[in-house]
């Protein structure tokens, strides 16, 4: 079975989970093996400076590799918002909140949304 078959496999709440480790260990390979080739990844509130999307699986890896790696930061929580389990079960929609700091400090309260 390919990476790609294997992650096709598993539930969107399970890939939704990996996605959550990747974030967590900082690790652009294990992020961007969840992707498709063609894939879209879309920052809808992108700041100053930064893409409002990646296109492609290796734009998703070098992204975030260059990002990450250029950071003293870590995301030390996330925490669900909503998850919207589309028709499509290759999609899922989520909506999510994190918290980037050093490990050891203690995150804010998440905001109301």
């Amino acid at each position: 079975m390919t990476g790609s078959q294997a992650v096709a496999s598993r539930t969107p709440r399970a890939v939704l989970d990996r996605y959550h480790r990747a974030m967590l260990d900082k690790s652009a390979d294990d992020l961007a093996d969840l992707y498709a080739v063609d894939a879209v990844h879309e920052f809808p509130f992108s700041a100053p400076g930064f893409p409002a999307h990646y296109a492609g699986r290796e734009a998703v890896r070098g992204g975030y590799r260059a990002a990450w790696g250029a950071s003293p930061f870590q995301v030390v929580e996330i925490r669900d918002v909503v998850v919207h389990v589309s028709d499509d079960p290759g999609t899922v929609i989520a909506g999510m909140w994190s918290w980037s700091g050093r490990p050891g400090v203690a995150a804010p309260p998440s905001p109301d949304c």
